[in-house]
């Protein structure tokens, strides 16, 4: 029979593209990995791996050999799952990653109503990055994770399941008193000699990148941040503009103005993500509905958005994705 081991270092190869970059990742010389991967190729009676100088390519069986590995590894999760629901039971113990600052309050409003359920539930809520958190979720630090996706969507991950539980739109903030306003602002194109407040390392940087790049125009840095809120509350102190969803880090008073933005990627989806294999798990599925729950009273539906005042139309090449 073939042991799992030696599957998962040959994923791990098909993965890393070479034999010492897998043995790095796996914690193992290169030797070891080349041994073992000699004694996968003699179970299976054929070649799984071509070398190409310092890279290595899959055979077209050993490609198959990897896609059943993937399935492997997902009813293993489910069975670690449920040895982790048993585990996680004895203790009421969820561990939580979240984005902090981008809001809406569906998060806060979610947990309290999951505590209302379980009385003795222990929530650990752990800060997370929207790029860090599915690495954080697959390799078990976190059991979930509620993070925001920008653009149009991406493929899904063979180890994660995911859910959207909400949708806003994306908007460009701008100072009140700022020389635009809804009413004459139309295109990317009009912010082309602005002072930009960026997050260039984030998927929400990029695609605001992109957009003025698509404009004809690169934007104009004022300054680096790494979050929301910080970039909103650069825009209300008039330091210059920035794009985030309608609903990130709202108050009751807010001195700058969200003009919504119209485009197949202008958009954000709030996405749960769980380990594929453990969307059952009895706490995590009071969590998925309680997010969903709170969702409705958190995010804009469809028509409200579709009908908003005075929108920035981007024009046909400004909505291309960049995922």
């Amino acid at each position: 029979m073939l042991e799992v081991r030696r599957l998962v270092m040959l994923q791990a190869v098909d993965n890393a593209g070479s034999i010492t970059a897998a043995a790095r990742t796996l914690g193992y010389t290169r030797s070891a990995v080349s041994q073992q991967l000699s004694a996968l190729e003699t179970e299976a009676g054929a070649s799984l791996v071509e070398r190409r100088g310092n890279r290595v390519h899959l055979t077209r069986l050993g490609r198959r050999l990897v896609e059943y590995t993937e399935r492997i590894l997902v009813e293993l999760q489910s069975a670690q799952a449920m040895l982790d629901r048993t585990a996680r039971s004895s203790r009421g113990l969820l561990r939580v990653g979240l984005v902090f600052g981008e809001g809406p309050s569906v998060a806060s409003d979610a947990l309290r109503q999951l505590k209302r359920k379980v009385p003795d539930l222990e929530i650990q809520l752990i800060r997370v990055s929207n790029e860090s958190a599915p690495a954080d979720v697959i390799s078990g630090d976190l059991d979930v994770a509620l993070v925001s996706r920008f653009g149009l969507p991406a493929r899904r991950h063979a180890r994660l399941h995911e859910w959207t539980v909400g949708v806003d739109q994306l908007c460009v903030c701008i100072p009140q008193g700022h020389r635009l306003s809804a009413t004459t602002l139309r295109t990317m194109s009009d912010l082309r000699d602005e002072n930009w407040i960026l997050s260039s390392h984030t998927d929400l940087g990029r695609l605001t990148t992109a957009w003025c790049a698509a404009a004809g125009f690169e934007p104009i840095s004022a300054v680096e941040v790494a979050e929301v809120r910080p970039a909103l509350d650069l825009v209300a102190a008039g330091w210059g503009i920035t794009v985030a969803p309608a609903h990130a880090s709202r108050r009751p008073y807010e001195p700058f103005v969200r003009i919504p933005l119209f485009g197949p990627a202008a958009a954000r989806r709030c996405v749960m993500i769980v380990r594929n294999g453990e969307q059952a798990v009895p706490l995590i599925a009071l969590a998925a509905d309680a997010f969903r729950e709170s969702a409705t009273r958190g995010f804009d539906q469809p028509d409200t958005m579709a009908n908003a005042d005075s929108p920035v139309l981007l024009s046909p090449s400004e909505t291309k994705s960049t995922r």
